[in-house]
């Protein structure tokens, strides 16, 4: 079963086995700058989540938990195919802006052409934010994916018990 929000961040401020827990889901959008419109595939992230799988962007940087704790959506990191398919490669990319539907965002990262999370075919990544005064607040919305790193020293069972 998929988590709600208030789940996720319960476990998020509550568990104890863990270095970091990071939620993540899909999401699609029509790029609507530089050239013919087109329907991407891309993902909600935690501003964690780049780091909790030890990744680093191969131009510019990925998202942090700072980005979550701005006012706006308004940072994108794209991936290595949508780099070189839509903007040419272009080695001055981060901070042109980028529209997906009716948000502009500032491109402040291209991913490694390896790195597919958490699918193949995803080319960007923007941060996932709740809205705890919508339907974030409910905990039968579930629809988030949750994966962690366990503290060391800590067993797989010590948190399988504790998340129960």
């Amino acid at each position: 079963m998929e988590p709600s929000p208030p789940n996720y961040l319960d476990w998020k401020r509550m568990a104890t086995s863990f270095e970091s827990i990071e939620a993540f889901g899909g999401d699609t959008a029509s790029l609507l700058s530089n050239g013919e419109p087109e329907r991407l595939s891309g993902a909600r992230v935690a501003g964690g989540v780049f780091r909790l799988l030890g990744r680093h962007a191969a131009i510019g940087r990925t998202l942090t938990e700072a980005d979550a704790n701005t006012e706006t959506n308004s940072v994108v990191v794209i991936s290595d195919r949508l780099w070189r398919t839509r903007f040419a490669a272009d080695p001055n990319i981060l901070d042109r802006t980028l529209t997906l539907d009716e948000a502009s965002l500032v491109i402040v990262g291209v991913m490694p052409p390896d790195f597919h999370f958490p699918g193949r075919g995803i080319d960007f990544w923007r941060i996932l934010r709740f809205n705890p005064n919508g339907g974030d607040a409910s905990r039968g919305n579930q629809y988030l994916s949750v994966m962690a790193r366990l503290k060391p020293g800590i067993s797989f069972e010590h948190a399988r018990t504790e998340m129960r």
